[in-house]
Protein backbone atom coordinates (compact mmCIF):
# COMPACT_ATOMS: atom_id res chain seq x y z
CA UNK A 1 0.00 0.00 0.00
CA UNK A 2 2.83 2.42 0.89
CA UNK A 3 4.50 1.83 -3.01
CA UNK A 4 0.58 2.60 -4.06
CA UNK A 5 1.12 5.75 -2.08
CA UNK A 6 3.66 6.83 -3.38
CA UNK A 7 3.07 5.98 -7.43
CA UNK A 8 -0.35 8.05 -6.57
CA UNK A 9 1.74 11.16 -5.19
CA UNK A 10 4.44 11.02 -8.30
CA UNK A 11 1.47 10.94 -10.67
CA UNK A 12 0.38 13.91 -8.61
CA UNK A 13 3.59 15.86 -9.20
CA UNK A 14 3.91 14.95 -12.47
CA UNK A 15 0.69 16.48 -13.40
CA UNK A 16 1.21 19.33 -11.76
CA UNK A 17 4.70 19.94 -13.87
CA UNK A 18 2.94 19.62 -17.19
CA UNK A 19 0.24 21.98 -15.80
CA UNK A 20 -2.55 19.59 -14.70
CA UNK A 21 -3.15 19.87 -10.88
CA UNK A 22 -4.82 18.11 -8.34
CA UNK A 23 -6.11 19.18 -5.16
CA UNK A 24 -3.05 19.00 -2.33
CA UNK A 25 -1.94 16.07 -0.99
CA UNK A 26 0.96 15.72 1.90
CA UNK A 27 3.71 13.64 0.74
CA UNK A 28 3.66 10.25 3.40
CA UNK A 29 6.85 8.94 5.34
CA UNK A 30 7.28 5.24 4.48
CA UNK A 31 5.15 4.61 7.70
CA UNK A 32 1.95 6.34 6.51
CA UNK A 33 -0.82 4.20 4.98
CA UNK A 34 -3.44 6.38 3.94
CA UNK A 35 -6.73 5.70 2.68
CA UNK A 36 -6.15 4.66 -0.69
CA UNK A 37 -9.82 5.54 -1.95
CA UNK A 38 -9.03 9.02 -0.43
CA UNK A 39 -5.88 9.43 -2.45
CA UNK A 40 -7.31 8.73 -5.66
CA UNK A 41 -10.65 10.70 -5.65
CA UNK A 42 -8.05 13.39 -4.70
CA UNK A 43 -5.92 12.94 -7.75
CA UNK A 44 -8.80 12.40 -9.87
CA UNK A 45 -11.14 15.42 -8.35
CA UNK A 46 -11.66 18.50 -10.10
CA UNK A 47 -8.23 20.16 -10.63
CA UNK A 48 -6.63 23.19 -9.01
CA UNK A 49 -4.21 25.79 -9.84
CA UNK A 50 -1.64 24.43 -7.55
CA UNK A 51 1.00 25.64 -9.19
CA UNK A 52 2.53 29.37 -10.68
CA UNK A 53 2.27 27.87 -13.71
CA UNK A 54 -0.71 26.45 -13.76
CA UNK A 55 -2.38 29.68 -12.50
CA UNK A 56 -0.89 31.22 -15.24
CA UNK A 57 -1.82 28.55 -18.24
CA UNK A 58 -5.28 29.31 -16.60
CA UNK A 59 -5.46 32.96 -17.30
CA UNK A 60 -4.34 32.06 -20.43
CA UNK A 61 -6.60 29.61 -21.44
CA UNK A 62 -9.70 32.09 -19.92
CA UNK A 63 -8.14 35.01 -22.14
CA UNK A 64 -8.25 32.84 -25.13
CA UNK A 65 -11.53 31.59 -24.49
CA UNK A 66 -13.52 35.01 -24.20
CA UNK A 67 -11.64 36.13 -27.86
CA UNK A 68 -12.90 32.96 -29.15
CA UNK A 69 -16.51 33.36 -28.08
CA UNK A 70 -16.73 36.57 -29.07
CA UNK A 71 -14.83 36.45 -32.32
CA UNK A 72 -17.13 33.63 -33.31
CA UNK A 73 -20.89 35.44 -32.40
CA UNK A 74 -21.45 34.43 -28.36
CA UNK A 75 -23.73 37.15 -26.88
CA UNK A 76 -22.17 39.45 -23.88
CA UNK A 77 -24.25 38.01 -21.43
CA UNK A 78 -24.01 34.38 -22.69
CA UNK A 79 -20.25 35.08 -22.74
CA UNK A 80 -19.99 36.24 -19.13
CA UNK A 81 -22.07 33.24 -18.02
CA UNK A 82 -19.53 31.33 -19.93
CA UNK A 83 -16.28 32.65 -18.25
CA UNK A 84 -17.53 32.81 -14.90
CA UNK A 85 -18.82 28.75 -15.52
CA UNK A 86 -14.99 27.91 -16.45
CA UNK A 87 -13.32 30.11 -13.65
CA UNK A 88 -15.16 28.14 -11.22
CA UNK A 89 -14.56 24.69 -12.32
CA UNK A 90 -10.70 25.56 -12.81
CA UNK A 91 -11.19 27.24 -9.44
CA UNK A 92 -9.87 30.71 -10.69
CA UNK A 93 -11.18 34.10 -9.23
CA UNK A 94 -12.39 36.53 -12.42
CA UNK A 95 -14.08 39.55 -13.45
CA UNK A 96 -14.84 39.89 -16.39
CA UNK A 97 -17.19 43.03 -18.53
CA UNK A 98 -18.12 42.80 -21.89
CA UNK A 99 -18.51 45.56 -24.22
CA UNK A 100 -19.29 46.48 -28.08
CA UNK A 101 -15.63 46.31 -29.48
CA UNK A 102 -13.85 45.20 -26.27
CA UNK A 103 -13.88 43.22 -22.92
CA UNK A 104 -12.29 44.11 -19.55
CA UNK A 105 -11.02 40.72 -18.12
CA UNK A 106 -9.18 41.08 -14.51
CA UNK A 107 -8.24 38.28 -12.04
CA UNK A 108 -7.87 39.27 -8.68
CA UNK A 109 -4.61 38.16 -6.82
CA UNK A 110 -4.67 39.60 -3.32
CA UNK A 111 -6.77 42.17 -1.49
CA UNK A 112 -4.77 45.18 -3.05
CA UNK A 113 -6.82 46.13 -6.42
CA UNK A 114 -3.15 47.52 -7.50
CA UNK A 115 -1.92 43.90 -8.19
CA UNK A 116 -4.52 42.24 -10.26
CA UNK A 117 -3.72 41.34 -13.01
CA UNK A 118 -5.95 43.24 -15.85
CA UNK A 119 -6.46 42.29 -19.37
CA UNK A 120 -8.27 44.77 -22.21
CA UNK A 121 -9.25 42.76 -25.53
CA UNK A 122 -10.50 44.74 -28.68
CA UNK A 123 -12.32 41.87 -30.57
CA UNK A 124 -14.19 41.68 -34.29
CA UNK A 125 -17.49 39.71 -33.77
CA UNK A 126 -18.05 37.42 -37.46
CA UNK A 127 -20.57 34.91 -36.79
CA UNK A 128 -19.17 31.45 -37.42
CA UNK A 129 -21.47 28.67 -35.25
CA UNK A 130 -19.56 25.41 -36.21
CA UNK A 131 -16.92 26.86 -34.44
CA UNK A 132 -18.88 28.49 -31.42
CA UNK A 133 -20.71 25.75 -30.75
CA UNK A 134 -17.09 23.29 -30.29
CA UNK A 135 -15.99 26.38 -27.87
CA UNK A 136 -18.96 26.78 -26.45
CA UNK A 137 -19.15 23.06 -25.53
CA UNK A 138 -15.45 23.38 -24.40
CA UNK A 139 -16.48 26.16 -21.85
CA UNK A 140 -18.92 24.13 -19.96
CA UNK A 141 -16.56 21.00 -19.92
CA UNK A 142 -13.02 22.50 -18.87
CA UNK A 143 -12.35 21.92 -15.44
CA UNK A 144 -14.02 18.42 -15.75
CA UNK A 145 -12.29 14.75 -15.34
CA UNK A 146 -12.72 14.45 -18.94
CA UNK A 147 -11.34 17.26 -19.99
CA UNK A 148 -8.64 18.83 -17.77
CA UNK A 149 -6.86 22.50 -18.43
CA UNK A 150 -4.39 21.47 -20.45
CA UNK A 151 -6.27 19.04 -22.92
CA UNK A 152 -8.85 22.15 -23.37
CA UNK A 153 -5.74 24.23 -23.73
CA UNK A 154 -4.95 22.04 -27.09
CA UNK A 155 -8.60 22.06 -28.30
CA UNK A 156 -9.17 25.63 -28.43
CA UNK A 157 -6.24 26.23 -30.15
CA UNK A 158 -7.04 23.52 -33.01
CA UNK A 159 -10.55 25.07 -32.75
CA UNK A 160 -9.10 28.33 -33.57
CA UNK A 161 -6.23 27.47 -35.99
CA UNK A 162 -8.47 25.28 -37.64
CA UNK A 163 -10.22 26.11 -41.33
CA UNK A 164 -13.71 27.79 -41.04
CA UNK A 165 -16.54 25.39 -42.60
CA UNK A 166 -17.57 27.40 -45.75
CA UNK A 167 -15.26 29.86 -44.76
CA UNK A 168 -13.49 30.14 -48.69
CA UNK A 169 -14.93 33.40 -50.23
CA UNK A 170 -16.35 31.29 -53.04
CA UNK A 171 -18.56 30.41 -50.65
CA UNK A 172 -19.66 33.18 -49.10
CA UNK A 173 -20.22 34.31 -52.83
CA UNK A 174 -22.21 31.69 -53.43
CA UNK A 175 -24.67 32.00 -50.27
CA UNK A 176 -25.02 35.78 -51.27
CA UNK A 177 -26.35 34.84 -54.76
CA UNK A 178 -28.55 32.13 -53.41
CA UNK A 179 -30.03 34.36 -50.88
CA UNK A 180 -31.34 36.96 -53.11
CA UNK A 181 -33.48 34.93 -55.58
CA UNK A 182 -34.96 33.10 -52.56
CA UNK A 183 -35.38 36.07 -50.54
CA UNK A 184 -37.63 37.68 -53.46
CA UNK A 185 -39.99 34.93 -53.43
CA UNK A 186 -40.05 34.25 -50.02
CA UNK A 187 -40.18 37.63 -48.66
CA UNK A 188 -40.99 39.98 -51.16
CA UNK A 189 -43.57 39.00 -53.05
CA UNK A 190 -41.42 38.67 -56.10
CA UNK A 191 -41.95 36.86 -59.39
CA UNK A 192 -39.68 34.43 -60.93
CA UNK A 193 -38.33 37.17 -63.40
CA UNK A 194 -37.81 39.17 -60.18
CA UNK A 195 -35.86 35.94 -58.78
CA UNK A 196 -33.19 35.92 -62.08
CA UNK A 197 -32.21 39.45 -62.03
CA UNK A 198 -32.24 39.47 -57.79
CA UNK A 199 -29.98 37.12 -58.38
CA UNK A 200 -27.95 39.51 -60.29
CA UNK A 201 -27.83 41.81 -57.44
CA UNK A 202 -27.12 39.46 -54.67
CA UNK A 203 -23.61 38.69 -56.77
CA UNK A 204 -23.00 42.37 -56.65
CA UNK A 205 -23.64 42.63 -53.39
CA UNK A 206 -21.32 39.24 -52.30
CA UNK A 207 -18.53 41.14 -54.62
CA UNK A 208 -18.82 44.80 -52.67
CA UNK A 209 -18.76 42.10 -48.88
CA UNK A 210 -15.14 40.67 -49.99
CA UNK A 211 -13.72 44.21 -50.12
CA UNK A 212 -14.04 45.21 -46.33
CA UNK A 213 -11.28 43.15 -44.96
CA UNK A 214 -8.89 44.53 -47.82
CA UNK A 215 -10.17 47.94 -46.90
CA UNK A 216 -11.29 48.77 -43.56
CA UNK A 217 -12.51 52.37 -44.69
CA UNK A 218 -14.44 50.60 -47.70
CA UNK A 219 -16.00 48.38 -45.01
CA UNK A 220 -17.60 51.39 -43.05
CA UNK A 221 -19.90 52.00 -45.92
CA UNK A 222 -20.64 48.89 -47.26
CA UNK A 223 -23.73 48.98 -46.68
CA UNK A 224 -24.52 52.59 -48.40
CA UNK A 225 -23.05 51.54 -51.27
CA UNK A 226 -24.44 48.43 -51.87
CA UNK A 227 -27.71 49.65 -51.31
CA UNK A 228 -26.98 52.75 -54.11
CA UNK A 229 -25.59 50.24 -56.39
CA UNK A 230 -28.86 47.59 -55.63
CA UNK A 231 -31.17 50.37 -55.93
CA UNK A 232 -30.24 52.06 -58.80
CA UNK A 233 -30.12 48.56 -60.87
CA UNK A 234 -33.56 47.77 -59.97
CA UNK A 235 -34.72 51.00 -60.95
CA UNK A 236 -33.45 50.48 -64.21
CA UNK A 237 -34.51 47.27 -64.34
CA UNK A 238 -37.99 47.70 -64.20
CA UNK A 239 -37.72 50.80 -66.39
CA UNK A 240 -36.55 48.92 -68.92
CA UNK A 241 -38.19 45.48 -68.85
CA UNK A 242 -41.91 46.63 -68.38
CA UNK A 243 -42.74 43.66 -70.22
CA UNK A 244 -41.52 41.27 -67.17
CA UNK A 245 -43.66 42.95 -64.86
CA UNK A 246 -40.48 43.26 -62.23
CA UNK A 247 -40.94 44.39 -58.68
CA UNK A 248 -38.08 47.35 -57.74
CA UNK A 249 -39.00 47.07 -54.31
CA UNK A 250 -38.48 43.07 -54.57
CA UNK A 251 -35.29 42.87 -56.16
CA UNK A 252 -33.99 46.08 -53.82
CA UNK A 253 -34.59 44.63 -50.86
CA UNK A 254 -34.00 40.81 -51.05
CA UNK A 255 -30.82 41.91 -53.19
CA UNK A 256 -29.39 43.58 -49.69
CA UNK A 257 -30.90 40.65 -47.46
CA UNK A 258 -27.84 39.93 -45.34
CA UNK A 259 -26.81 43.31 -44.94
CA UNK A 260 -30.49 44.40 -43.06
CA UNK A 261 -29.24 44.97 -39.11
CA UNK A 262 -32.09 42.41 -38.07
CA UNK A 263 -29.88 40.04 -36.28
CA UNK A 264 -27.80 43.01 -34.60
CA UNK A 265 -30.80 44.42 -33.81
CA UNK A 266 -32.27 41.79 -32.14
CA UNK A 267 -29.40 40.46 -30.33
CA UNK A 268 -28.88 44.22 -29.21
CA UNK A 269 -32.59 44.40 -27.87
CA UNK A 270 -32.20 40.86 -26.34
CA UNK A 271 -28.55 42.17 -24.28
CA UNK A 272 -30.31 45.25 -23.02
CA UNK A 273 -33.53 42.85 -21.74
CA UNK A 274 -30.62 40.89 -19.91
CA UNK A 275 -28.79 43.50 -17.81
CA UNK A 276 -26.21 44.36 -20.54
CA UNK A 277 -27.40 48.00 -21.34
CA UNK A 278 -23.93 49.37 -22.58
CA UNK A 279 -23.50 46.58 -24.88
CA UNK A 280 -27.03 46.36 -26.27
CA UNK A 281 -27.50 49.90 -26.78
CA UNK A 282 -23.71 49.79 -28.95
CA UNK A 283 -25.65 47.12 -31.18
CA UNK A 284 -28.38 48.80 -31.34
CA UNK A 285 -27.16 52.03 -32.49
CA UNK A 286 -24.80 50.88 -34.84
CA UNK A 287 -27.80 48.27 -36.37
CA UNK A 288 -30.05 51.84 -36.58
CA UNK A 289 -27.47 53.80 -38.51
CA UNK A 290 -27.00 50.56 -40.93
CA UNK A 291 -30.26 50.72 -41.53
CA UNK A 292 -29.77 54.20 -42.35
CA UNK A 293 -27.16 53.91 -44.46
CA UNK A 294 -28.95 51.46 -46.13
CA UNK A 295 -32.20 53.68 -46.79
CA UNK A 296 -30.46 56.66 -47.99
CA UNK A 297 -28.50 54.52 -50.16
CA UNK A 298 -31.47 53.33 -51.66
CA UNK A 299 -33.39 56.64 -52.01
CA UNK A 300 -30.19 58.04 -53.84
CA UNK A 301 -30.00 55.04 -55.96
CA UNK A 302 -33.55 55.24 -57.16
CA UNK A 303 -32.98 59.04 -58.23
CA UNK A 304 -30.08 58.56 -60.31
CA UNK A 305 -32.14 57.15 -62.58
CA UNK A 306 -33.14 60.67 -63.52
CA UNK A 307 -34.74 59.53 -66.83
CA UNK A 308 -37.23 57.23 -65.56
CA UNK A 309 -40.59 58.74 -63.92
CA UNK A 310 -41.38 58.53 -60.35
CA UNK A 311 -41.24 55.34 -59.00
CA UNK A 312 -45.14 54.28 -58.01
CA UNK A 313 -46.13 53.22 -54.78
CA UNK A 314 -47.64 49.68 -53.83
CA UNK A 315 -46.81 48.99 -57.58
CA UNK A 316 -45.74 44.91 -57.22
CA UNK A 317 -48.36 42.41 -58.05
CA UNK A 318 -48.66 39.27 -56.14
CA UNK A 319 -47.39 36.25 -58.02
CA UNK A 320 -49.62 33.48 -56.38
CA UNK A 321 -46.71 31.28 -55.83
CA UNK A 322 -47.42 27.78 -55.61
CA UNK A 323 -47.17 25.99 -52.08
CA UNK A 324 -45.42 22.85 -53.23
CA UNK A 325 -42.77 25.55 -55.04
CA UNK A 326 -42.56 27.89 -52.14
CA UNK A 327 -40.96 24.56 -49.85
CA UNK A 328 -38.35 24.19 -52.74
CA UNK A 329 -37.33 27.82 -52.25
CA UNK A 330 -37.08 27.53 -48.41
CA UNK A 331 -34.83 24.88 -48.48
CA UNK A 332 -32.36 27.48 -51.21
CA UNK A 333 -32.98 29.86 -48.79
CA UNK A 334 -31.84 27.67 -45.63
CA UNK A 335 -29.29 26.41 -47.34
CA UNK A 336 -27.94 29.70 -47.96
CA UNK A 337 -28.30 30.74 -44.79
CA UNK A 338 -26.31 27.46 -43.29
CA UNK A 339 -23.85 28.26 -45.47
CA UNK A 340 -23.26 32.02 -44.55
CA UNK A 341 -23.62 31.56 -41.09
CA UNK A 342 -20.61 29.01 -41.56
CA UNK A 343 -22.69 25.83 -39.92
CA UNK A 344 -21.40 22.83 -40.58
CA UNK A 345 -22.82 19.93 -42.14
CA UNK A 346 -24.32 17.74 -39.42
CA UNK A 347 -25.46 21.07 -38.16
CA UNK A 348 -27.66 22.04 -40.96
CA UNK A 349 -30.98 19.57 -40.28
CA UNK A 350 -32.14 21.38 -36.99
CA UNK A 351 -31.04 24.53 -38.44
CA UNK A 352 -33.40 23.80 -41.72
CA UNK A 353 -35.80 22.41 -40.05
CA UNK A 354 -36.49 25.12 -37.02
CA UNK A 355 -36.35 27.65 -39.94
CA UNK A 356 -39.08 25.24 -42.01
CA UNK A 357 -41.05 25.73 -38.27
CA UNK A 358 -40.62 29.18 -37.95
CA UNK A 359 -41.23 30.42 -41.81
CA UNK A 360 -44.66 27.93 -41.69
CA UNK A 361 -46.36 29.79 -38.08
CA UNK A 362 -45.13 33.05 -39.24
CA UNK A 363 -46.86 32.99 -42.59
CA UNK A 364 -49.87 31.27 -40.73
CA UNK A 365 -49.74 33.82 -38.14
CA UNK A 366 -49.50 36.66 -40.04
CA UNK A 367 -52.51 35.79 -41.74
CA UNK A 368 -54.76 36.43 -39.05
CA UNK A 369 -53.25 38.58 -35.88
CA UNK A 370 -50.93 41.06 -37.97
CA UNK A 371 -47.11 41.00 -37.99
CA UNK A 372 -46.02 42.04 -34.95
CA UNK A 373 -48.16 39.31 -33.13
CA UNK A 374 -47.15 36.80 -35.68
CA UNK A 375 -43.67 37.81 -35.02
CA UNK A 376 -43.84 37.06 -30.98
CA UNK A 377 -45.39 33.37 -31.79
CA UNK A 378 -42.85 32.17 -34.55
CA UNK A 379 -40.21 33.25 -32.23
CA UNK A 380 -41.76 31.47 -29.51
CA UNK A 381 -42.09 28.58 -31.64
CA UNK A 382 -38.63 28.64 -32.62
CA UNK A 383 -36.89 29.13 -29.30
CA UNK A 384 -38.94 26.06 -28.61
CA UNK A 385 -38.13 24.00 -31.72
CA UNK A 386 -34.93 25.03 -31.25
CA UNK A 387 -34.27 23.29 -27.73
CA UNK A 388 -36.39 20.61 -28.58
CA UNK A 389 -34.04 20.03 -31.28
CA UNK A 390 -31.00 20.35 -29.79
CA UNK A 391 -32.05 17.18 -26.80
CA UNK A 392 -31.45 14.92 -30.02
CA UNK A 393 -29.17 16.50 -31.85
CA UNK A 394 -26.82 17.36 -29.15
CA UNK A 395 -26.15 20.75 -30.52
CA UNK A 396 -26.72 23.98 -28.91
CA UNK A 397 -30.25 25.92 -29.28
CA UNK A 398 -28.02 28.92 -30.24
CA UNK A 399 -27.09 27.95 -33.85
CA UNK A 400 -30.88 26.39 -34.68
CA UNK A 401 -32.00 30.14 -33.30
CA UNK A 402 -29.82 32.30 -35.53
CA UNK A 403 -31.43 30.05 -38.42
CA UNK A 404 -34.64 30.79 -37.92
CA UNK A 405 -34.14 34.17 -37.09
CA UNK A 406 -32.79 34.57 -40.46
CA UNK A 407 -36.38 33.47 -41.95
CA UNK A 408 -38.43 35.77 -39.68
CA UNK A 409 -36.31 39.12 -39.74
CA UNK A 410 -36.36 39.54 -43.68
CA UNK A 411 -40.28 39.35 -43.79
CA UNK A 412 -40.45 41.51 -40.76
CA UNK A 413 -38.47 44.40 -41.73
CA UNK A 414 -38.98 44.03 -45.13
CA UNK A 415 -42.87 45.01 -44.88
CA UNK A 416 -41.75 47.65 -42.44
CA UNK A 417 -39.39 48.86 -45.16
CA UNK A 418 -42.06 48.65 -47.77
CA UNK A 419 -44.76 50.31 -45.97
CA UNK A 420 -43.23 53.37 -44.06
CA UNK A 421 -39.43 53.07 -44.81
CA UNK A 422 -38.02 52.69 -48.43
CA UNK A 423 -41.16 54.77 -49.60
CA UNK A 424 -40.55 58.02 -46.75
CA UNK A 425 -37.30 58.16 -48.00
CA UNK A 426 -38.29 58.16 -51.85
CA UNK A 427 -40.75 60.59 -50.69
CA UNK A 428 -38.31 63.08 -49.23
CA UNK A 429 -40.36 62.20 -46.24
CA UNK A 430 -37.41 62.01 -44.08
CA UNK A 431 -39.49 62.25 -40.54
CA UNK A 432 -41.78 59.12 -41.29
CA UNK A 433 -38.78 57.57 -42.99
CA UNK A 434 -37.43 57.55 -39.47
CA UNK A 435 -40.79 55.67 -38.49
CA UNK A 436 -38.91 52.32 -39.92
CA UNK A 437 -36.05 52.77 -37.90
CA UNK A 438 -38.64 52.26 -34.93
CA UNK A 439 -40.73 49.23 -36.04
CA UNK A 440 -37.61 47.95 -37.00
CA UNK A 441 -37.02 48.05 -33.04
CA UNK A 442 -40.22 47.08 -32.83
CA UNK A 443 -40.08 43.79 -34.38
CA UNK A 444 -36.61 42.70 -33.30
CA UNK A 445 -38.19 43.18 -29.66
CA UNK A 446 -41.20 41.19 -30.61
CA UNK A 447 -38.61 38.45 -31.34
CA UNK A 448 -37.01 38.99 -28.56
CA UNK A 449 -40.29 38.34 -26.53
CA UNK A 450 -41.02 35.35 -27.98
CA UNK A 451 -37.53 33.56 -27.39
CA UNK A 452 -37.52 35.21 -23.75
CA UNK A 453 -41.20 33.40 -23.47
CA UNK A 454 -39.56 29.83 -24.79
CA UNK A 455 -36.96 29.94 -22.08
CA UNK A 456 -39.97 30.11 -19.33
CA UNK A 457 -41.93 27.48 -21.01
CA UNK A 458 -38.54 25.41 -21.52
CA UNK A 459 -35.28 26.22 -19.59
CA UNK A 460 -32.75 27.13 -21.60
CA UNK A 461 -34.63 27.97 -25.11
CA UNK A 462 -32.95 30.83 -25.46
CA UNK A 463 -29.35 32.56 -27.06
CA UNK A 464 -27.35 29.38 -26.79
CA UNK A 465 -27.77 28.18 -23.60
CA UNK A 466 -26.43 25.43 -21.89
CA UNK A 467 -28.52 22.04 -22.35
CA UNK A 468 -30.88 20.58 -19.68
CA UNK A 469 -29.52 16.89 -20.50
CA UNK A 470 -25.68 17.20 -20.60
CA UNK A 471 -23.90 14.65 -21.70
CA UNK A 472 -20.33 14.81 -21.08
CA UNK A 473 -18.03 14.09 -24.11
CA UNK A 474 -14.63 14.82 -25.30
CA UNK A 475 -15.79 16.60 -28.12
CA UNK A 476 -13.59 16.89 -31.79
CA UNK A 477 -11.05 14.75 -30.03
CA UNK A 478 -9.11 13.31 -33.27
CA UNK A 479 -8.70 17.63 -34.02
CA UNK A 480 -6.39 18.18 -30.78
CA UNK A 481 -3.54 20.30 -32.07
CA UNK A 482 -0.43 18.66 -31.84
CA UNK A 483 2.39 19.59 -30.30
CA UNK A 484 6.48 19.74 -31.04
CA UNK A 485 8.36 17.00 -28.82
CA UNK A 486 10.79 19.98 -27.47
CA UNK A 487 7.22 22.45 -26.87
CA UNK A 488 6.01 23.57 -22.96
CA UNK A 489 2.98 24.45 -21.79
CA UNK A 490 4.44 28.45 -21.39
CA UNK A 491 6.17 28.19 -24.71
CA UNK A 492 6.38 31.55 -26.98
CA UNK A 493 3.59 33.13 -25.07
CA UNK A 494 3.45 36.10 -27.89
CA UNK A 495 3.67 34.10 -30.63
CA UNK A 496 0.87 32.21 -29.57
CA UNK A 497 -1.46 35.16 -28.74
CA UNK A 498 -1.00 36.24 -32.15
CA UNK A 499 -1.97 33.04 -33.30
CA UNK A 500 -4.84 33.17 -30.97
CA UNK A 501 -6.31 36.58 -31.69
CA UNK A 502 -8.81 35.55 -34.10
Amino acid sequence: MADLTRSLVYARDYFNHYGIGASSLSRPTDHEDPDRDEIVSSVQGVQQPSSNGNLKLCHKFLRNLTVALLSYGSSAPRTEYLLEKAAGCLNVKINISVFSSSTILIFPKTSDPVKDELHMLKVDSEVDLDKLQRVDELANSVGLTNTPLMMAHRQLKSIVKGPSQFGAWYWQLFSYALSSPTAAILFFSGNYWDAVLSLILGLGVGILALVPPISPVFGNMLEFISALFVSFLARVFSHHLPNLDVCFFAMAMSGLVWLLPGQNLTIGVSEVVEGSVLTGSARITKALVSSLQLGFGLAIGENLVWWAPKLEPNSCSNPNIPPSNIIIWLLGFAVAANIFLRARVGQWLGMTLVAAIGYAVSKIAESKFGTETATVLSALVIGLSATLCSFVSRDIPLSMIFAGLQVLLPGGIGVQARTSGVEKFLEKDTVSGIGFVVNMVIICLSITVGLLLSKVVLYDGMFGASKVFHIKRMAFKSEFFEEEPNSSVGGNEEEEDQHMAI
